[in-house]
């Protein structure tokens, strides 16, 4: 129930976001074929989401947008798979 909730909001969130787009006002219509492909769109979803859900929803989420997250901040390095040993 609490996801039902929460999508809701998160739907009138994008829904206000795209009534208010500066880039929609400039051009006269939306660039974007769905709303997944808007930066700000996706800003709102990552936001609502890390927010309000579970770290096992999180784990959900494919590797490779949370690495692209990362980039967009600028930061740089190296991703290795630690091996815990019990001795």
């Amino acid at each position: 129930m609490k996801n039902k909730a929460t999508n809701k909001k998160l739907q009138n969130k994008i829904t206000k976001q795209c009534k208010n787009c500066e880039v929609k006002k400039e051009m006269g219509r939306c660039p974007y074929a769905n709303r997944l492909e808007c930066t700000d769109c996706n800003i709102i979803i990552a936001e609502t989401v890390l927010s309000n859900y579970s770290s096992y929803d999180l784990l959900h989420i494919p590797i490779n947008s949370i690495i692209k997250g990362i980039q967009a901040h600028e930061y740089t390095g190296e991703l290795r798979q630690t091996k815990v040993v019990t001795i």
